[in-house]
C-alpha cells in the first residue's frame, strides 16, 4: 500500500437530509440545519393561530387592566438638585416671606421697615445654605421618589406598546415593546409576551425572522406552542423549560 494513502484523512460521514436531499455532516434527527428556519417559516401563521387562541383574550385583558408586578422608581447615585432649580426656589422663598412680614428688617424701637431690594439677602442667603440645602433637598426627594407609585407610569408604557397612545419623541414603539415584554416584571406567560411582538411591532419581517432564528443549535421556545404540531427534529432542538423567559 502507498504510504502516501495511509496518511490521508477519513473522508466525513455524510448524512442526506429527508427535507432537502442534500449530503450533510450533521442532522438534527433527520433534518439539517439549513432547513430549520424554512420549517419554522412554513409554521409561523399556525403559530400565530395557536397564540391567539390560548392567550389572546388573556393578552387583550392585561392590556386594558393590566400592570407588572414589583415596580418601583429608581434614582441614580448621580442625581442631585442643579443650582439652576434651587436658586429661584430660594429667592421666591425670601422674597415672599419679606412681603408678608415673615422675614423683617428689624429696626431696634421701631416700626419694621419692609423693603423692596432684597437682592443682597437673598444672594447671602443662597451662598450660606446652597450646598447643605441641596443635599438635603437631594435626599428627601430621592425617598420620595423611591415610594412614590408606579400605576400611571405602567399604564403609559402598556397603552404605548399597543398604539393606544403616541410614542414619545424620544422612545420608539420598538422600544416600548421590548421594554414590557422582555422584563421579569411581566406576569403574562411567555407565549402571551411574544404574541406582544407579533401584534404590535412595526417590522413585521424582522419579527419573522426573529422568531425563526436557528442560532446555538436551538430554536425559540415559543414554537413549544404547537405541541405534537411540531416535527419532531425540531422538537428536539427547544431549550430546557427552565431557560424560558
Amino acid at each position: 500500500m502507498d504510504r502516501s494513502e495511509e496518511s490521508q484523512d477519513p473522508q466525513p460521514l455524510l448524512f442526506r437530509c429527508s427535507v432537502c436531499s442534500e449530503l450533510r455532516d450533521h442532522l438534527n434527527g433527520s433534518t439539517c440545519s439549513v432547513c430549520v428556519t424554512p420549517i419554522l417559516v412554513s409554521l409561523w401563521p399556525r403559530l400565530i393561530e395557536v397564540l391567539e387562541e390560548k392567550y389572546g383574550r388573556l393578552l387583550d385583558g392585561w392590556l386594558e387592566h393590566g400592570r407588572f408586578q414589583g415596580l418601583h422608581w429608581s434614582v441614580s447615585p448621580e442625581f442631585t438638585v442643579p443650582p439652576e432649580a434651587l436658586r429661584p426656589f430660594v429667592r421666591k422663598v425670601i422674597e415672599d416671606a419679606v412681603l408678608k412680614g415673615e422675614i423683617l428688617f428689624d429696626l431696634p424701637r421701631s416700626r419694621s421697615w419692609v423693603p423692596s431690594e432684597t437682592e443682597e439677602l437673598v444672594e447671602d442667603v443662597y451662598a450660606r445654605c446652597e450646598a447643605s440645602l441641596r443635599r438635603l433637598i437631594t435626599r428627601e426627594l430621592s425617598k420620595a421618589v423611591k415610594r412614590a407609585p408606579t400605576l400611571l407610569a405602567e399604564r403609559e408604557l402598556i397603552e404605548t406598546l399597543c398604539g393606544r397612545r403616541e410614542a414619545r419623541p424620544t422612545d420608539t414603539l420598538e422600544d416600548a415593546i421590548y421594554a414590557a415584554v422582555y422584563t421579569p416584571a411581566n406576569p403574562l406567560p411567555h407565549g402571551a409576551r411574544t404574541l406582544i411582538d407579533i401584534r404590535y411591532r412595526e417590522d413585521r419581517q424582522g419579527e419573522l425572522e426573529l422568531h425563526t432564528e436557528f442560532a446555538d443549535w436551538v430554536i425559540e421556545p415559543v414554537w413549544r406552542e404547537l405541541g405534537d404540531e411540531l416535527p419532531p427534529d425540531l422538537a428536539g432542538l427547544l431549550p430546557e423549560e427552565e431557560d424560558w423567559m
